[in-house]
């Protein structure tokens, strides 16, 4: 059996498909060729139907991709229109419920019809955990947001990072989002304050603690307002 010869050269150049594969690039290719098929392919062996098919299946697969971005585009607006209708109406029907629901003709057979009655199931109280969610500075307080879930209301624990002990900063938060209006630990010296949630429900905290959430915070700026009720989502809180 003879031996195969041993490979020495380093690179070879290979040539790519004149056809682009990037549909950007192709539908202009496409053009192109469309363009200059009718000039340059007769006097290079086509005959006039071969020139009209080509371009007939060039033509055909252009307006297609005009097409597809067209509905692209009706899509991308079509869902945009929904999620803004959908955030106005919940936003108008949530008020409404609730007052129908504290009304002494309101049931919970009338509630079914309208359907604006909860579904039912059972939660693990012992394994249930808050879900805590985006975190912002406003009006230079710290806000999370954070679901209930089967939970009633939320406890929210601080410590400044690398503490060893927690401190209840709010209890039985029922909307989010909690609102944290306590000053800097020491004026003016910025620090990083941990947060975490423990689900209430009546009376007793439930299940396990929410992940921790790390959050940098500088305190106010010269002639702002700290501390006090924001929006009255939550009550004076102490640490």
């Amino acid at each position: 059996m003879p031996l195969k010869k041993k490979v020495t050269v380093t690179t070879h150049k290979a040539k790519d498909s004149y056809i682009p594969k990037i549909r950007g690039k192709l539908r202009t290719w496409a053009a192109n060729l469309d363009t200059q098929i009718a000039i340059e392919g007769p006097t290079l062996g086509l005959s006039t139907t071969d020139v009209s098919d080509l371009q007939t299946e060039l033509t055909d697969y252009i307006d297609a991709e005009t097409a597809l971005d067209a509905a692209k585009l009706a899509v991308k607006n079509a869902s945009a229109t929904v999620k803004s209708t959908k955030k106005t109406m919940i936003a108008s029907v949530r008020p409404k419920v609730g007052l129908m629901k504290k009304s002494a003709a309101y049931t919970k057979a009338v509630g079914e019809t309208l359907g604006i009655e909860g579904i039912t199931h059972e939660v693990a109280l012992a394994t249930y955990k808050p879900k805590l969610g985006k975190t912002s500075l406003e009006n230079n307080l710290v806000h999370i947001k954070f679901t209930k879930g089967a939970a009633e209301a939320m406890d929210v624990y601080a410590r400044l990072k690398g503490a060893a002990d927690w401190t209840l900063v709010g209890s039985k938060i029922k909307y989010t989002p909690f609102i944290d209006n306590r000053l800097l630990a020491v004026a003016g010296v910025a620090e990083i304050r941990e947060y975490k949630m423990h689900g209430v429900y009546g009376d007793h905290e439930i299940g396990l603690d929410s992940d921790i959430l790390t959050i940098p915070y500088g305190g106010g700026t010269a002639g702002s307002t700290t501390g006090g009720i924001v929006g009255g989502n939550t009550p004076a809180v102490t640490g």
